[in-house]
């Protein structure tokens, strides 16, 4: 199903007073003036640590090894996942079909526009995670079992274009309920994906997790990184 413009990617720069005169930046990159000039920050760039107070403004930390990171505050933009009527058709984001998941990162389908995606960790099982099945409460044996927070696991693929952090988040559209992540009986609010060191830069990443949700319904991830904030929209459903 084809997203309504509201689950679309927002890129989100930080203006400068010369931006309007500055060179454009990069999809990933923000408009900064650091030591009275204009220039364009970017995750893993290298940094000057006497300039540290001037990065911190535009969100940036310089970090010991010289080289730039956003800091997590930034990410942290207000959640902007609409809602949607109890029993309503749950706006399911599509698979992303311009990368060959199995051949770039062996990993099934990502759901939305990326760079970062929700994948299943096996290509061969063949599935894409717009609908998920689950069961309420989780059954004995399930990791969750001593749990009211059901899940499944599966991976997150950043693509190496971006090699900036990414802050995930989830809440509920037809209800009032969270999207949370990891294995602990009380699962946390949030999931980082931390930017690698300057050293690893070029490579993607790839990560496994569990998601959890507490009951049937639809649900979406809120994905933010330096420049990016977009929602993936999945449905959950008891098995």
């Amino acid at each position: 199903m084809t997203l309504i413009a509201v689950f679309a990617a927002v890129l989100i720069g930080a203006a400068s007073p010369t931006a309007g005169r500055a060179k454009p930046c990069g999809v990933y990159s923000v408009h900064a003036v650091i030591a009275g000039r204009a220039t364009c920050l970017r995750d893993e760039e290298p940094c000057r640590t006497r300039l540290e107070a001037q990065y911190r403004r535009y969100g940036f930390h310089c970090r010991a090894d010289k080289s730039l990171v956003a800091s997590w505050r930034l990410l942290a933009r207000p959640l902007h996942i609409p809602s949607i009527e109890s029993g309503g058709t749950c706006p399911i984001s599509n698979p992303q079909t311009r990368v060959d998941f199995a051949a770039v990162y062996g990993t099934g389908r990502g759901l939305g526009p990326g760079p970062a995606y929700p994948a299943h960790y096996d290509p061969r099982r063949g599935l894409d995670l717009d609908v998920i099945l689950l069961r309420f409460p989780p059954p004995p044996g399930y990791f969750a079992e001593e749990s009211e927070w059901n899940g499944w696991k599966h991976v997150w693929v950043v693509g190496s274009a971006y090699q900036g952090p990414v802050l995930i988040r989830g809440r509920q559209l037809d209800g009032g309920n969270d999207v949370r992540f990891g294995g602990a009986v009380v699962p946390s609010r949030e999931h980082r994906l931390s930017a690698r060191p300057r050293q690893l830069a070029g490579t993607f990443r790839f990560e496994r997790t569990f998601s959890r949700v507490r009951t049937p319904g639809c649900y979406a991830y809120q994905i933010d990184g330096t420049t990016f904030s977009y929602v993936v929209v999945f449905e959950v459903r008891a098995a």
